[in-house]
């Protein structure tokens, strides 16, 4: 059974108990169970096995799942409003995924927030249930120096593990995000984003869909089923990757998601045409002599032929794509950009010095990687909108994955053309020659190919 990370519930005790390590080194991640939390990347001499992988949305709902574990404890709205803002978790969930930077729960985090408010737990609790070990507890009788030592060795070991995180979400749940964020610039919205938003306008229309407390409705276009919450908005429930699932209330009425949807989807109003240049004076004529003599000027060459355009939502991928390539293709820019996340490398890994040429590794695949991530999902809809299941699909997607890892030996406008040309595959119609192929009386056998349009 799936789990539900928006739906977590675990105690207090097991989030001590994972926090209580001898250097408490790694982070707190969801038990196979979902009841309960366990601490990874804990290894302090074997660091390159500190490699385990936590996606944002479990980061961001065991840091959830810790506060209301607090709550339940009794501490007062003062104190969980601190703690909320000491692990960079906004008003809402929708606030904190949009923001970035979701970090995993530290073990040292956990521990340094239970000690705080352990007497009051423990005062609140009685003797009726057993009382929170603390620091004092675990550490009886260890030197502050050694503490002190042990310390600087967990943050070193931790800020490795970090690094090598992703702490934006992506995916459906981003695309979900920008759509209720609405339009941006100029930035154009991607193929998939599209699919979604047509497809919740379509399905609104209909007043009986979402329309009563409790009633849900699955999205074909995307692993998203939308729910009417019980305070009369609007819930996306989203399928990761791993099996679990991820809630977020998109804080929108089902009238307000039907207009925000419509909006994002709005073509932009045409620009203003551009006023005509005034024409100069003509100058005299020369004499008809002189015009003759004039030597002729070399017929222009004709326009190319314009290509036909494609379906308008096939159109969009092929811009997105053109401009990604556009990007990586741009040393000026790549530099910028890998600039940016070098300096956020800098100040995420505190306390460890690492190269040029290993930060700039690091800059250069999240960069390209942050560049490649929607455009494929967007391609490879459309691809299979267009063309169907078929193997070719895989591998020009395949290619365009090299383009932005940064293979030349890949003429980039020449896979622009190839892709270009399975968005044109023309779609068969199978009801088209229905009506005039099958007779009332069924005394003449059907013709598949006839049916086809294979004549």
């Amino acid at each position: 059974m799936p789990i539900n990370l928006s739906n977590l519930d675990i105690s207090l005790d097991s989030f001590n108990q994972a926090a209580s390590g001898k250097y408490n080194i790694g982070q707190i991640k969801l038990g196979a169970d979902g009841t309960s939390v366990v601490r990874t990347n804990s290894r302090k001499v074997l660091t390159f096995l500190n490699k385990t992988q936590i996606r944002p949305e479990e980061s961001l709902a065991i840091k959830n799942a810790f506060c209301n574990a607090l709550q339940r404890e009794g501490l007062p709205d003062d104190a969980l409003a601190d703690i909320r803002r000491k692990l960079g978790l906004r008003d809402s969930m929708r606030e904190t995924l949009k923001a970035g930077n979701i970090k995993p729960l530290s073990a040292a985090e956990v521990r340094e927030i239970i000690d705080e408010y352990a007497g009051t737990i423990n005062q609140a609790r009685g003797s009726g249930k057993p009382h929170l070990a603390t620091s004092d507890d675990f550490y009886r009788g260890v030197s502050q120096e050694t503490l002190d030592s042990r310390k600087a060795v967990r943050e070193s070991r931790n800020s490795r593990s970090e690094s090598l995180m992703e702490t934006t979400v992506g995916g459906t749940v981003n695309m979900m995000l920008d759509l209720l964020e609405g339009p941006s610039g100029d930035s154009p919205l991607p193929f998939a984003s599209k699919a979604i938003a047509r497809e919740i306008c379509q399905v609104l229309r209909s007043p009986r869909n979402l329309s009563a407390p409790g009633s849900s409705l699955d999205l074909t276009v995307a692993h998203v089923t939308l729910k009417h919450g019980d305070s009369g908005t609007i819930v996306a429930k989203f399928s990761l990757g791993d099996g679990s699932e991820f809630s977020v209330d998109t804080n929108m009425t089902r009238a307000e998601l039907f207009a925000q949807m419509q909006n994002v989807l709005a073509p932009k109003p045409d620009a203003a045409p551009e006023k005509a240049p005034e024409e100069p004076p003509k100058a005299p004529e020369e004499p008809q002599k002189a015009q003759s003599e004039a030597p002729k000027a070399p017929a222009e060459p004709p326009p190319p032929p314009k290509r036909k355009p494609l379906n308008p939502m096939f159109e969009s991928v092929v811009e997105d794509l053109r401009q990604v390539f556009s990007t990586v293709k741009d040393p000026v820019v790549m530099a910028a950009k890998k600039s940016q996340v070098r300096e956020g490398l800098r100040k995420t890994i505190k306390g460890v010095r690492l190269s040029d040429e290993t930060l700039d590794a690091h800059a250069s695949a999240s960069v390209r990687q942050k560049l490649s991530d929607p455009i494929v999902d967007s391609l490879v809809v459309a691809l299979r909108e267009a063309r169907g299941i078929d193997a070719r699909n895989a591998e020009l997607v395949h290619q365009v994955r090299n383009v932005i890892d940064g293979d030349e030996s890949i003429d980039a406008e020449e896979l622009v053309g190839k892709i270009i040309d399975a968005l044109d595959t023309p779609q068969v119609d199978f009801t088209a020659n229905l009506d005039k192929a099958v007779e009332d009386d069924f005394d003449k056998p059907l013709n598949i190919n006839e049916l086809l349009g294979n004549n």
